[in-house]
């Protein structure tokens, strides 16, 4: 289990490090600031604009120790959050779509994770 934590912060620990990464490797542009909605955009900076916040909201979801070691999938196009997968309570999948919803830039959060609670084998 110690193991398991460990490789759990490794990940959240790359995951922010590139999500710095992508976000900083924008600083010396000489274009204007664009507003948050995408219309104008070239698709690709739309799509790297989408990978960057959905670092971000994994990043935020694996930093979190009551969802660290959920079984979630975060997927990001046009600023709009869908959060697939399972967790154990409905607390879980509430707490899930507070972070994503967090995330600066996130328009909206489709929540689709499933609560299946783990049953004790006796």
């Amino acid at each position: 289990m110690k193991r398991k934590n460990i490789l759990l912060v490794g990940i959240g620990v790359l995951a922010v490090m590139l999500f710095l990464s992508v976000m900083l490797s924008g600083c010396g542009s000489s274009e204007p600031a664009a507003d948050s909605d995408s219309g104008g955009k070239d698709p690709a900076s739309i799509k790297q604009l989408d990978q960057s916040k959905e670092t971000a909201v994994k990043a935020s979801m694996k930093s979190d120790k009551e969802l660290a070691g959920c079984d979630i999938q975060v997927k990001v196009i046009n600023l709009e959050c869908t959060l697939t997968g399972k967790v154990e309570n409905e607390d879980a999948k509430k707490r899930a779509e507070k972070i994503a919803g967090k995330v600066e830039g996130i328009k909206k959060v489709d929540n689709r994770i499933e609560v299946e609670p783990e049953t004790q084998d006796e």
